[in-house]
């Protein structure tokens, strides 16, 4: 029996359904670039994150390290306020980076920040110029020593600072 054009029922069924499959074609497309692009966004944000923790950290840990006099008792707290910031920005490196650099953080900027902080109160009440000499060498070091693992955080980070992970 032939319908329209000349064509039999079974013609007409099989370009229907050639029209549905390119139909499912196209949508199947659509949503492979959508979930593309999707993906891309991930790794754009996380890298933003990422990027974000990072110089957060360098910030604070340099203020920290820089912030040698205090006179006032308010002056000395925001000393250790620095050490509460950079404890804060490695416990959210553990999400943003790995836990193995967050630990890195924890264990050589932020101890020893929290470190740096307390010796500098004990430094600026301290009365005996040799015993007043000798922490502010102490605190140097320690200045020194958070100042070149700020750099080694610098290398474990810099890996993950791109759009490939």
């Amino acid at each position: 029996m032939e319908t329209v054009l000349g064509m039999t029922d079974l013609q007409i069924r099989l370009f229907t359904a050639i029209g549905q499959i390119a139909v499912a074609g196209i949508v199947g497309y659509i949503a492979f670039q959508q979930w593309r692009t999707a993906r891309k966004k991930l790794k754009a944000d996380l890298f933003d994150r990422r990027f974000q923790a990072y110089r957060e950290l360098v910030d604070v840990t340099k203020a920290a390290i820089s912030n040698s006099t205090a006179e006032t008792t308010k002056e000395k707290r925001s000393m250790s306020r620095g050490a509460v910031e950079i404890e804060r920005i490695s416990m959210e490196m553990a999400w943003v980076f790995d836990r193995r650099i967050a630990a890195f953080v924890r264990a050589n900027i932020a101890d020893p920040a929290a470190a740096l902080a307390f010796d500098r109160i004990d430094y600026f009440d301290c009365h005996d110029p040799e015993e007043r000499k000798r922490q502010g060498l102490a605190l140097r070091n320690l200045e020194r020593d958070i100042f070149r693992d700020l750099g080694r955080v610098t290398s474990l980070v810099t890996p993950y600072l791109n759009l490939e992970h």
